[in-house]
C-alpha cells in the first residue's frame, strides 16, 4: 500500500515538472532584489518571457537582472502604488507579447514600516496599505483581462502575518490580512473564469 502511495504522489509530484515555458510570459513586480529578483532569473533559465517590474530601473538589481539574463528578460520600471505606471505597464505587455500569452502575474512587491500603533505615524500605516494591499490590487485590474483570455493565473506573495497577528508589526499586518482577504474573495470569483488565484506565505526575507 505504502509503494503504491509513493508510486502515486511521484507521478503526480513529476507532472509539475513538465509545465512547457513555450509561448508563456510571467510578470513579476519587486524584481529589485529577493524573492522577485531570484524567480525572474529562475524562470529566465526555464525559458519564460519574463516581465520583471523594478522601482528603480537602473539599480543595482535591475542592472544585475540585464547583465545575468537573457533578451527574454524584459526590464518595466513600475511603482505599484501609482496607477500610471501600471497602466503603463498593462500597454507595454500588450504591444510586446506578440505570440505569447500573459500565463501568470506575481504580486511581489512589498514594504514593512512601523513599530507599535502608538508609535507608528499614519503615513508608514498608508505607505504599507498602499503597496502590500492596493498595489496587489491595481496590478489584478490592471492585468485582469489578458489573465482572462488566457486562463492563466495570479500570485500573491502574501505572509504568515495575514492570518496571525504579530504584535510591533501592526501597519505589515493589517496591509497582508487585507491582501489576504483580497486574494481569498477573488480566488472564488475567478474560478468561474478559470483564472487561478494562489497565495505564497513565506518567512521574512531580506
Amino acid at each position: 500500500m505504502i509503494g503504491r502511495l509513493t508510486y502515486g504522489f511521484t507521478i503526480k509530484w513529476s507532472s509539475y515538472d513538465k509545465i512547457q515555458p513555450k509561448y508563456k510570459a510571467v510578470l513579476i513586480t519587486g524584481c529589485d532584489s529577493g524573492f522577485g529578483n531570484l524567480l525572474a532569473k529562475l524562470l529566465d533559465t526555464k525559458g519564460f518571457l519574463v516581465y520583471a517590474c523594478c522601482l528603480f530601473p537602473d539599480g543595482a538589481g535591475a542592472c544585475e537582472l540585464r547583465k545575468n539574463t537573457s533578451s527574454n528578460l524584459k526590464i518595466i520600471p513600475l511603482d505599484v502604488t501609482k496607477e500610471n505606471d501600471v497602466e503603463k505597464a498593462v500597454e507595454f505587455v500588450k504591444n510586446s507579447l506578440g505570440m505569447y500569452d500573459l500565463w501568470a502575474i506575481v504580486n511581489n512587491a512589498g514594504i514593512q514600516k512601523g513599530f507599535t500603533v502608538e508609535f507608528t505615524r499614519f503615513a508608514d500605516f498608508r505607505d504599507c496599505m498602499e503597496v502590500n494591499a492596493f498595489g496587489h490590487l491595481r496590478m489584478i485590474h490592471g492585468f485582469l483581462p489578458l489573465l482572462r483570455q488566457s486562463k492563466g493565473r495570479i500570485v500573491n506573495v502574501i505572509s504568515n502575518a495575514g492570518r496571525i497577528p504579530i504584535p510591533h508589526l501592526t501597519p505589515y499586518c493589517m496591509s497582508k490580512f487585507a491582501a489576504t482577504g483580497l486574494n481569498d474573495c477573488l480566488r472564488q470569483e475567478l474560478a468561474p473564469l478559470g483564472v487561478s488565484v494562489i497565495s505564497i506565505e513565506p518567512e521574512m526575507f531580506k
